[in-house]
């Protein structure tokens, strides 16, 4: 994430403790890039990431309910993740919530990974018009 971003970049009003869902693949160089966001963000925000998930928890309504609860949600794309199920899911159940609220929320927020040449569809027509962050 540029280091001159922050989520209050994205909102006309003062943000404290926005709740922050980070959606990547578990894979190199995905997983790096999600954990230093989560280190910097979660000194001021309410951040998940799916490390928090503990053995015997049942991700699927882990994953959900936080997907409820988001203000943010911060969608790391790469050659990995573009092919990954999991992240495609995540965006698509966050595009759901924020249209049928008022508020939008969560709001997306892209990071386009280093590597990435082409979004493949369904992806390429969810971010046509959106403007991506440059992630490393």
């Amino acid at each position: 994430m540029n280091k001159h971003m922050s989520l209050q970049d994205y909102d006309d009003r003062k943000i404290a403790g926005a709740r922050v869902f980070i959606s990547y693949k578990r894979a190199t160089p995905d997983q790096e890039l999600a954990m230093n966001i989560y280190a910097a963000l979660r000194q001021h925000h309410d951040v998940f990431i799916d490390r928090e998930i503990l053995v015997g928890m049942q991700w699927a309504d882990r994953i959900n309910e936080a997907l409820r609860q988001a203000d943010y949600f911060v969608v790391l794309l790469s050659p990995q993740s573009s092919r990954s199920e999991m992240v495609t899911g995540e965006l698509e159940i966050a595009r759901d919530l924020a249209a049928e609220r008022p508020d939008r929320r969560p709001r997306v927020l892209p990071v386009l990974m280093t590597g990435l040449n082409e979004l493949r569809y369904p992806l390429s027509a969810y971010f046509r018009y959106v403007q991506c962050a440059q992630g490393n």
